[in-house]
């Protein structure tokens, strides 16, 4: 696993201990992961509500990210680091980091760049393309790709979001 807990107490134990304390008076909330319990809340639902998303390490970092919520991640080598703060070094939440509008896109244009269809993972292709690069050649093409759909180019602004209420999951 990405994170050290074990069970609910080990969690509480780290949300009182770290978390609560660099949240002042703003209001923590928690948000159990799916495969322990499902909430039957909607995530998008509960970024509505929150001011910064703290975790340990999760792919919700991503749904907080495009919903304009700052993150703040207890793994300091998460795949997200480059538009996150590290928790350990914020002495409040108010402090976390929001990308400017040039890395927001570099970050998401580099991890859909990484998205494989299961199609395309039937035939191989992806694991051909990871060795090949790794090994240092570069890809060949050996069929024309199909043209991409017209899809609107979505940029953010750099600035970052207004502060709502305080409330972490």
């Amino acid at each position: 696993p990405t994170h050290p807990f074990r069970d609910e107490a080990s969690i509480r134990t780290w949300i009182n201990g770290e978390v609560k304390p660099r949240a002042g008076k703003m209001e923590v909330r928690y948000r159990p992961h799916p495969r322990i319990k499902h909430v039957g809340i909607p995530i998008e639902t509960d970024l509505e509500g929150a001011a910064v998303v703290v975790l340990w390490s999760s792919n919700s970092a991503h749904d907080a990210l495009i919903a304009r919520r700052p993150v703040v991640r207890w793994l300091d080598g998460a795949v997200f680091r480059p538009v996150t703060s590290f928790g350990p070094d914020l002495a409040s939440f108010d402090d976390a980091f929001w990308p400017d509008a040039a890395t927001w896109n570099a970050y998401f244009n580099r991890l859909a760049y990484g998205q494989w269809s299961f199609e395309e993972i039937r035939t191989g292709r992806p694991m051909k393309f990871v060795s090949d690069w790794i090994a240092g050649i570069a890809p060949e093409v050996t069929e024309q790709a199909p043209p991409e759909p017209e899809i609107e180019e979505v940029k953010i602004k750099s600035e970052p979001p207004q502060r709502r209420p305080y409330r972490l999951r």
